[in-house]
């Protein structure tokens, strides 16, 4: 009877392994139950403890058993978050898993909230995070190696107080876009850069040539410089020379005019001297003029250079000053005599 009922135990669980089919069982874990979901097998499993979870996979090795009891060791020792469902599989050389907290309270802040799809962990060398946050609508991605429960959850209550600085600072994502976005701009201003220098192929050549160049220009400035210095030198000598000519000139004016007037003041007493010696009567007696008929007479030929000297009687005549031709024919012998 022994022997039938051990037989029977045996046939019993090669039955359930057949029927599931994986071999998860050869581990210390049973399965309960299995569905379908989305075309794959989700095998209900329980550990010796009674604690079950959704296993997916088959074919399970003895490294991946490991892994795998290693990954439940270190979700047994968890504190804050409270297991609603675990979901464990299968993929290559690791084991993944997502955990469906049923609570999660750190610091005062209920972190169950901001994750809609729960938390997604893997374990290979060692238990690593890779999971996203829903922060009113942002998605805040944290991913790094769990060192404690602790740590995580301070992260993430980090992440909830300030998410957009958060993602600027850990989102490995935003950094790598930000990264690669200024390579790129860094990339467009080379080939600017290259474009503008007609393509050169060597960039530390090119450099050489335009350090070249700076410095010929800045010779040649140099040079260009002290030549204008030594022109401005000269053109300042030429300028106060000339200067000194002007003001020789015009002290030489001021004294020439000085003269042309004194000679125009004695030309007019010398003719009117004349016109005094030229007035005498009928045995050389003087007869002197009075000087502003002179003037009178003198005025009204520079005002009509074709007024005659019967004319000019008349004029003064008829302004009731009395003067005779003689008279105006001295004055304009001698105040026009290139017209008389």
């Amino acid at each position: 009877m022994k022997k039938t009922a051990l037989l029977l135990l045996v046939l019993l669980t090669l039955l359930i392994t057949n029927a599931f089919g994986i071999d998860i069982t050869q581990y210390g874990y049973k399965v309960i139950d299995s569905f379908e979901e989305q075309d794959t097998t989700v095998y209900v499993v329980e550990d010796q403890a009674g604690n079950r979870f959704e296993f997916i996979g088959s074919d399970i090795t003895a490294r991946q058993a490991g892994l795998l009891m290693n990954l439940r060791k270190e979700f047994e020792g968890l504190e804050f978050i409270k297991i609603k469902s675990l979901r464990i599989g299968l993929a290559d050389s690791r084991i993944e898993s997502i955990i469906i907290p049923e609570s999660f309270t750190y610091m005062g802040t209920d972190l169950t909230q901001y994750l809609p799809s729960g938390m997604q962990f893997y374990y290979e060398n060692y238990l690593e995070y890779d999971f996203r946050m829903l922060i009113g609508k942002l998605f805040v991605r944290l991913k790094g190696q769990f060192f404690s429960e602790v740590a995580l959850a301070e992260r993430m209550v980090e992440a909830v107080a300030d998410p957009v600085r958060f993602i600027q600072t850990h989102d490995p994502e935003y950094i790598i876009k930000k990264l690669v976005a200024v390579d790129e701009t860094l990339e467009r201003l080379k080939a600017a850069d290259f474009e503008t220098q007609g393509k050169i192929a060597a960039k530390e050549q090119a450099a050489l040539e335009i350090v070249g160049q700076l410095k010929a220009a800045d010779t040649e400035a140099r040079e260009k410089n002290s030549a204008l210095e030594q022109d401005l030198a000269e053109l300042t000598e030429d300028y106060e020379q000339l200067k000194a000519a002007h003001d020789a000139l015009k002290s030489n004016y001021d004294d020439l005019k000085t003269s042309h007037d004194s000679l125009e003041t004695e030309v007019a007493r010398l003719k009117s001297s004349t016109v005094l010696v030229s007035s005498h009567g009928a045995f050389g007696k003087i007869k002197e003029m009075d000087p502003a008929m002179v003037d009178k007479v003198v005025s009204m030929k520079q005002a009509d250079p074709s007024l005659s000297i019967d004319a000019a009687v008349g004029a003064m005549k008829a302004e009731g000053t009395k003067i005779s031709k003689d008279q105006v024919y001295i004055i304009f012998t001698v105040f026009f005599p290139e017209g008389e």
